[in-house]
């Protein structure tokens, strides 16, 4: 994302591809437990997903095909299994798994010349589109109070990047552009809470800057938005360079072996930050006096990527 390499990255690539077992997924054995088997915004799905992006980012491919999809042996069966998720008030867990799925076959398509993996994609478009609502552009159950239009805004984020990657048109563009600027709070964050954690701020950050490179509508106000949100973020910014996840409050990501303090810095959250940070940039660009940074996206299927 810096565009800054030095001799360890090509060990430290190698040393991703060794956690991949013989299905595809990424296993590691330090944060092994039963949930890592069957959360999807977390564990192995999760870590794939980050996997993934990341070797082809550096254009390391994986070492092995990604067979987890597989088990979809047809449209029909996939079909029948996306319309069985939940797509009501857990909408959010279920981006989360179908965008760790999404990605996983648009890996197998670009990076695995696999024609099934795209027959599938199509079949996935259709099912979020069935389930998306007109109204607000967004996935969910109901959006009346501000933690349902997070929640609607945090499931649309993990299937929008979906589409933003295949660039895809992506239905109800100007509803919502309105549901995301109604997700930002007084203090420049898109949380509920006072200090909104840094999924909660990307989730809203990521859309804003991809949606006004698509249309003007309402651009003042989306520039606006994305200008209040710097400060949000820099919030969150320790002195010793690390960002924290949600500013006074403990972490436990998933695993005990992944826990953060409260104010302390943690890694994962550093790049997500990061991330967010610079598509805030990249969203002022054409606004001065925002700064200018020589970002380095390049094109692979997850969260960064132009």
């Amino acid at each position: 994302l810096y565009g800054v390499a030095d001799d360890q990255t090509q060990e430290e690539l190698a040393y991703v591809s060794g956690f991949q077992r013989d299905d595809g997924l990424f296993y590691d054995p330090v944060i092994d437990c039963p949930e890592a088997e069957i959360e999807d915004w977390w564990g192995w799905r999760h870590l794939t997903l980050h996997a993934l992006m990341t070797l082809a980012i550096y254009q390391v491919p994986a070492r092995q095909k990604i067979h987890y999809w597989r088990r979809f042996t047809d449209n029909k069966t996939f079909r029948q299994y996306l319309t069985s998720r939940d797509w009501g008030a857990r909408a959010a867990w279920t981006s989360n798994e179908l965008q760790n799925l999404g990605v996983m076959l648009q890996y197998a398509r670009d990076y695995q010349n696999s024609l099934a993996a795209q027959d599938l994609l199509e079949t996935l478009y259709e099912v979020m589109e069935a389930n998306q609502d007109p109204r607000t552009g967004l996935y969910g159950h109901r959006f009346a109070s501000p933690r349902e239009l997070s929640l609607g805004v945090q499931a649309g984020y993990h299937f929008w990047l979906l589409y933003f990657y295949d660039q895809r048109p992506l239905p109800f563009l100007e509803n919502i552009i309105d549901q995301l600027l109604q997700s930002q709070n007084l203090w420049g964050g898109y949380g509920v809470e006072r200090h909104s954690s840094a999924c909660e701020d990307i989730d809203s950050i990521d859309p804003l800057m991809r949606l006004s490179r698509l249309t003007d509508y309402r651009r003042e106000e989306v520039q606006g938005s994305l200008e209040r949100a710097l400060p949000a973020v820099l919030h969150n910014l320790n002195e010793d360079g690390g960002f924290v996840f949600r500013r006074h409050s403990p972490l436990t990501f998933g695993h005990p072996q992944m826990f953060s303090a409260a104010d302390e810095s943690n890694l994962f959250f550093t790049w997500f930050r990061t991330l967010g940070l610079a598509y805030c940039f990249k969203g002022l660009e054409k606004t001065p006096p925002h700064p200018g940074y020589d970002w380095n996206f390049t094109r692979a299927p997850g969260h960064q990527f132009l």
